[in-house]
């Protein structure tokens, strides 16, 4: 499918981070929700096939009822990211961020970031100039790019070398670092 094609183009060029702020609209409907589905068959055929790749999902934004997490958040191997408000409100998930569990019983979505009232960059559309500005913007799509980045910045530290003394050592460097060593400092 086109995900498939997206995650191998992805992996084929370098990345080992993908972000996916979107969720399954199968048959024209958002859902089923908390299934595991071809989508995330596709996410973790990937992942297993290249262990340093790790797939971030939005979790979604199906309201505050348990059993409300889209695909492909779902997959097993991919990290699922729910919405938490702002400043002092990031410990509680926002009202709108899709809950778990799965149908097969696992605990989704892994982690959460903010995703309320997130201040974005907002294009002018024109690919003739340079003009933007910004947006004000709700939702888990807002909170799963914040953890990728935090994902690449975590690859950085292993790469640079500053595991395990907390200071850069070029020597301690890792050249292979899993999405499963990344997920894991993530969560």
């Amino acid at each position: 499918t086109n995900f498939l094609t997206a995650l191998e183009q992805a992996v084929a060029q370098g990345a080992t981070l993908h972000n996916n702020s979107w969720g399954d609209n199968e048959n024209g409907v958002f859902g089923p929700f908390n299934e595991y589905t071809e989508t995330c068959r596709e996410a973790d055929w990937v992942t297993w096939n290249h262990k340093q790749f790790l797939v971030v999902c939005a979790a979604g934004n199906g309201g505050s009822g348990n059993n409300t997490v889209l695909s492909p958040s779902t997959a097993k191997n991919g990290l699922s990211v729910a919405a938490t408000g702002p400043g002092a409100s990031q410990e509680s998930l926002a009202f709108f961020s899709s809950r778990g569990w799965t149908s097969d019983g696992r605990v989704k979505p892994d982690v959460a970031a903010p995703g309320l009232s997130v201040r974005s960059s907002l294009s002018d559309s024109s690919i003739v100039t340079s003009n933007c500005t910004t947006q004000s913007g709700s939702g888990t799509s807002y909170s799963s790019p914040m953890v990728a980045g935090l994902g690449a910045l975590i690859r950085d530290y292993f790469q640079s070398g500053f595991y395990p003394t907390g200071f850069r050592v070029s020597s301690n460097g890792l050249t292979t670092i899993s999405a499963a060593l990344v997920k894991a400092a993530i969560i």
